[in-house]
């Protein structure tokens, strides 16, 4: 899994703000929790379950195997705004205390 970029501009990271606090972006993340979440993935995962041919194992195992790598992919996505804003509040937290005690 690669990393996510997360050197953005400071414009870059006021949007990311903006979006985290945006109505529709709670939205966003309440579909994705309620498909993609625990339910919504145990839900999937149950279907793919039921659906297994007995003759067949390994197409089943290829879809949880894809089902997975899906909803953790999607997942990380979802927290990528939220995270790379507290790392930079972070970086930029360490870059003023550094200055208070005399760094550069």
């Amino acid at each position: 899994m690669r990393p996510i970029d997360t050197s953005l501009s400071v414009q870059e990271l006021r949007d990311l703000e903006d979006l985290i606090s945006h109505p529709g972006w709670r939205l966003v993340e309440t579909m994705v929790d309620r498909e993609w979440g625990a339910t919504g993935f145990g839900q999937k995962i149950a279907a793919t379950i039921e659906s297994m041919s007995p003759e067949n194992p390994t197409v089943t195992t290829q879809h949880l195997m894809q089902a997975t790598v899906t909803q953790r992919e999607i997942q990380r996505i979802l927290r990528w705004p939220k995270e790379t804003v507290t790392q930079a509040k972070q970086l930029a937290l360490g870059r003023v205390a550094s200055m208070n005690r005399g760094g550069v």
